[in-house]
C-alpha cells in the first residue's frame, strides 16, 4: 500500500539535502556511513541515505557550532524540547525554523476557522519559557496578522486561571474563540469554566500527545455541540520539527467513522501499523486511534522506513534531513488516500482528498514505556482506560505510569473537586488491566503465566497535586521508577 516515500515534495526536500550538505556536521554524518553529499542524486539515493536521530544532531551540531555558524542577519532564540521521552535539549531557532509552522497555521486558521473574515480571540496554553511549543505558536499566530488574519492572541500559558479568565471576560468581544494548547489542559479549562461562559462561539486547537475521540466528544459536550467534531482540532509536530500537519474536516470524519467501520480501520489504519508494541486493531475500542492528519508535502517531505518510523526532511535552523523523532506511522501521498478510502467502499470520503496535500497516519511513540515484568507498557495501552465516558466526572485522565516493589503502578489525577475512593481505583484498576490484556500480548502472557502479580496499583492523587504540575507536557512515564 505504502511507497517508500511520497513523491510529492520530492524536489523540496532535495533541495534542503543540498543545503545540509555544505553543513560540515552533516557532511561528517555522512562520511560515518561511507556517504559522500554528490553521491545522493536519484530518488533511490535519497531513500537510501541515512536516518538522523535527536543524537546524530547533537553529535553533528553542537549549540556553540550552530552559533558560529549562524547568519548573524537572522533572528536568533534559544528554545528547549517539553523532555516529555528524557533530558530536555536546547535547539537554536531563527526565521526559516519558524515558518513551517506559519504554513501549517495560515492553512488551519484560514481554511478551518476562516479568521480571514471573523475577529478571533485566541487563547494560548502551551507553556512558555524555553519551551518551544508556546513560543512557535505565539509567533506563528503573530505572522498570520501581516496575512490579513483578524486574529488577537492573549498568551496564559499554563496559568490555566488566566486562561479561563480571559474566556469569560474577553472572549464576547470576539466573533469566536479558539483555545489552543495541550489537551489536558484544554481540558481543564473546559471543566472548570461556567456553563454560560462556553455558550460563545469557541473552537479548540489541541496538540502535544494523541487524544482519543472519547477525548473529543467530552469536549464536544463541554462546548454544547456534541455533533460538531470539526469544532476539536488537533496539530501534530515534534519540538525539533514544528507543528507539520493539522487535523481537517475530512480527516475527522475518517478517523471517526473508523471507529465503528473495521474495513476503513483496516485499510486506513492498520495496514502499516508494526507488529511491535501492538496487538489490537486502529478500529478496537482499546486503542487510542491512530493520529491522522493533512499536511503539505512541499513545506515537510515525511516517510515511512521499513520499521514503520516516520522520517522527516523540513526547513530548520540546521538541516534536518531523513530525521526520526521515533513516532511510527504511515504516510499517503493524495492518490493514494482516495484509493484505500475507495477500497473501503467509502467514495464520498475519497471524493473530498485535497489532490496537492499529504497524508499522515501515527500510531504512537516507542521511546516512552514503562518496561513490566519484560512488557513494555506505552502510555496509548493505559490511556484508554482513563479516558472512558464513565469516568470523566471522576478524572482528569491525566496519569503517570511507574514500577514500584515490582508492580505496576498508576497514579491518576482526580476531578476538582472529587474525593479519593476505593472503590473507583478498583474500577480504574479492572479498566487498565482488561485494556493491557487486549492490547499488550507481552502483558497478556504475563498474566495467563501468573508469574508475577499483574494487576495495576492505582493511586488517587488530588486535582492539582504536586504529581501533576503544571508542566508544558505531563510525562506519563516516571523515568525514576524501576523501569
Amino acid at each position: 500500500m505504502n511507497k517508500k516515500h511520497v513523491q510529492p515534495g520530492l524536489s523540496a526536500a532535495f533541495g534542503r539535502f543540498n543545503t545540509a550538505g555544505r553543513y560540515p556536521g552533516y557532511t561528517a554524518f555522512l562520511a560515518r556511513h561511507g556517504l559522500r553529499a554528490e553521491m545522493i542524486v536519484t530518488e533511490e539515493d535519497f531513500a537510501s541515505l541515512p536516518p538522523m536521530t535527536k543524537e546524530d544532531l547533537l553529535v553533528a551540531w553542537p549549540l556553540g557550532e550552530q552559533l558560529e555558524q549562524q547568519d548573524a542577519s537572522e533572528p536568533s532564540m534559544v528554545v528547549a524540547s517539553s523532555g516529555s521521552s528524557g533530558q530536555p535539549i536546547y535547539m537554536l531557532r531563527g526565521a526559516g525554523s519558524f515558518q513551517t509552522g506559519i504554513e501549517v497555521f495560515d492553512r488551519l486558521f484560514r481554511n478551518v476557522y476562516g479568521t480571514t473574515s471573523r475577529s478571533t480571540l485566541v487563547i494560548v496554553c502551551f507553556a512558555f519559557g524555553t519551551w518551544v511549543g508556546g513560543t512557535y505558536v505565539l509567533l506563528a499566530l503573530l505572522a498570520l496578522r501581516a496575512r490579513g488574519h483578524r486574529i488577537t492572541v492573549i498568551p496564559p500559558g499554563v496559568d490555566l486561571a488566566s486562561a479561563r479568565d480571559a474566556l469569560v471576560r474577553l472572549g464576547p468581544l470576539f466573533e469566536q474563540v479558539v483555545i489552543a494548547g495541550y489537551p489536558p489542559h484544554v481540558r481543564e479549562v473546559l471543566d472548570q469554566t461556567p456553563a454560560e461562559a462556553l455558550c460563545q462561539d469557541i473552537r479548540l486547537l489541541i496538540g502535544g500527545e494523541p487524544t482519543s475521540e472519547d477525548v473529543r466528544d467530552h469536549m464536544l459536550g463541554r462546548l454544547g455541540h456534541p455533533v460538531a467534531p470539526e469544532l476539536v482540532t488537533a496539530v501534530y509536530g515534534a519540538s525539533e520539527l514544528a507543528f507539520v500537519g493539522n487535523e481537517t474536516r475530512l480527516t475527522i470524519t475518517v478517523r471517526r467513522a473508523a471507529r465503528d467501520d473495521a474495513r476503513l480501520a483496516a485499510v486506513v489504519f492498520d495496514n502499516g501499523r508494526p507488529a511491535s508494541g501492538w496487538s489490537g486493531v486502529a478500529g478496537d475500542e482499546d486503542l487510542v486511534q491512530p493520529t491522522l492528519v493533512e499536511y503539505d508535502p512541499t513545506v515537510c517531505f515525511i516517510e515511512a522506513d521499513e520499521d514503520g518510523y516516520l522520517l522527516f526532511t523540513v526547513e530548520a535552523t540546521v538541516p534536518l534531513v531523513r530525521y526520526r523523532v521515533y513516532d511510527q506511522g504511515a504516510v499517503f501521498d493524495s492518490d493514494e488516500f482516495a484509493a484505500v478510502l475507495r477500497a473501503a467502499a467509502r467514495p464520498d470520503l475519497a471524493a473530498q482528498v485535497n489532490p496537492d496535500a499529504g497524508y499522515l497516519v501515527m500510531y504512537g511513540r516507542t521511546d516512552v514505556a514503562a518496561i513490566f515484568g519484560g512488557a513494555n507498557i506505552f502510555p496509548g495501552q493505559i490511556q484508554p482506560a482513563l479516558d472512558d465516558p464513565v469516568f470523566a466526572d471522576h478524572v482528569t485522565g491525566k496519569f503517570v505510569a511507574s514500577i514500584v516493589g515490582g508492580r505496576l503502578q498508576i497514579r491518576v489525577e482526580l476531578g476538582d473537586g472529587v474525593t479519593a475512593d476505593d472503590q473507583l481505583a478498583v474500577r480504574l484498576a479492572r479498566a487498565v488491566s482488561d485494556k493491557l490484556i487486549r492490547t499488550c500480548s507481552e502483558y497478556r502472557v504475563l498474566r495467563e503465566r501468573g508469574s508475577v502479580n499483574t494487576e495495576p496499583v492505582i493511586v488517587l492523587d488530588p486535582h492539582g497535586s504536586p504529581a501533576f504540575p503544571s508542566t508544558p507536557k505531563q510525562r506519563r512515564v516516571d523515568p525514576d521508577s524501576e523501569t
